[in-house]
């Protein structure tokens, strides 16, 4: 049965400029951390870390923890909804 609430989450993620301009770059270049990303889509770091707050809660992308530093990489997910933008263009 189709987890609607998880459906959701996963529209949400996807539900913003920004986000899927996060979700292209992590395509491009993985274990970015949010200062990386804010500089390969040219928006604050804020702005990136609230973004990428909701594209880990829908599940498409991940946070790995090294030292200081937190890179982000796509999900198995995010890159399915990556290809889902692509072909809907």
């Amino acid at each position: 049965m189709l987890d609607i609430k998880e459906v959701e989450k996963i529209a949400k993620g996807l539900a913003n400029h920004n986000r899927i301009k996060i979700l292209l770059a992590l395509d491009k270049e993985p274990d970015m951390t949010l200062f990386d990303i804010a500089g390969e889509i040219k928006t604050g770091f804020r702005n990136v870390s609230e973004h990428s707050r909701k594209l880990v809660a829908g599940g498409l992308i991940t946070k790995k923890y090294r030292g200081q530093a937190v890179e982000h990489r796509l999900t198995q997910r995010g890159k399915e909804a990556l290809r889902f933008c692509k072909v809907i263009k």
